[in-house]
């Protein structure tokens, strides 16, 4: 099978982009909005989304994927929406859809950065990131559930990010994560310059937080703009998966670190160009984690979750014994 990829031409080929969907996913698909040819269209029309196509022979569609929106930065573009027809799947439909999405980021000066964030219950999705140039620089634990209807429990993801064009800024990093911080970011070959969160600031005033809810998912993230004396309190609330996002310029991430810790929170990883700087991504699960439905690909990806198991050990053992800090890891 030959095909040909090209970024989305028309409400026609929109409305067989729906079928696809249909077809592979049912109405299963989290997200309406591809079911819709004429919001899909309109919004590639926009620019709010850029969707690449891939047709065969005959012009049948077998294969999506796109860029879009997906986090505070504007400059910070999310790759997903992601899906090949059962026919094509010998082929590289995947990696063709993803080189012809980072050509026109590059070349339409699109954005600064691309993320993905790829399932973790198989490496298809993993391979191609790998091959494009991401790096793996967050495990999101039990991230959703399990959409597959053989399957049960909940599933992890991987969130991999690009530079298509970095600007070197400096950076605050709290104590207790810079070791495996300092790694992520030379495997992603950018430049930064670090310097240490000062342990005796703490905020004096209440901070900014948005939060995301997703009742579906389990999900309560809170996306901190500015950290707060209010901080412990927003820790309280509860969600199958609580996601704490912590801005890395802040004097106060060590105070931000200790009191997530002693909520229960753990390192997930680092998500660069979040906002208006870098981010650090914390997580806390009602249940145990299942280790062993996390299927990873790189071996960066796996030396990360590595960090991340002892770091959960270590926070069970903090939270659980309520006994003050836990002797250091170096994470």
């Amino acid at each position: 099978m030959s095909l040909r990829v090209t970024t989305l031409q028309g409400l026609e080929q929109a409305e067989k982009v729906s079928r696809l969907f249909a077809e592979v996913h049912g109405e299963g698909y989290p997200v309406e909005f591809y079911y819709q040819p004429q919001q899909l269209w309109d919004s590639n029309q926009a620019g709010h989304t850029i969707s690449a196509v891939a047709t065969d022979d005959e012009g049948a569609v077998v294969g999506h994927c796109a860029l879009f929106g997906s986090a505070p930065n504007p400059r910070l573009l999310k790759m997903g929406a992601g899906l090949v027809q059962s026919s094509a799947r010998r082929t590289d439909c995947l990696g063709l859809l993803t080189d012809e999405l980072l050509r026109q980021a590059r070349e339409r000066d699109l954005c600064d950065w691309v993320f993905s964030e790829a399932v973790c219950n198989q490496v298809t999705f993993q391979k191609t990131s790998d091959r494009a140039g991401f790096t793996a620089t967050a495990v999101e634990v039990d991230r959703m559930p399990a959409s597959g209807k053989d399957e049960e429990g909940r599933v992890s993801t991987l969130l991999c990010f690009l530079p298509i064009k970095d600007s070197r800024t400096n950076l605050l990093l709290p104590r207790r994560y810079r070791g495996i911080l300092e790694e992520i970011y030379e495997t992603l070959g950018v430049e930064r310059h670090f310097d240490t969160a000062s342990e005796e600031e703490e905020p004096a005033e209440p901070g900014v937080c948005s939060v995301l809810r997703n009742a579906q998912a389990g999900l309560l993230r809170l996306n901190v703009q500015t950290i707060g004396l209010d901080l412990p309190e927003q820790l309280r609330q509860e969600a199958a998966v609580m996601q704490l996002i912590l801005p890395l310029d802040s004097p106060y991430l060590d105070f931000a670190v200790v009191e997530a810790r002693d909520a229960g929170f753990f390192i997930a990883g680092l998500l660069p160009a979040w906002s208006a700087t870098d981010a650090l991504l914390l997580q806390r699960l009602a249940a145990p984690p299942d280790w062993d439905r996390i299927a990873l690909q790189s071996d960066f990806a796996k030396q990360l979750l590595e960090v991340i198991k002892v770091d959960t050990e270590a926070v069970a053992l903090r939270w659980q014994q309520n006994a003050g800090p836990v002797d250091p890891v170096d994470a």
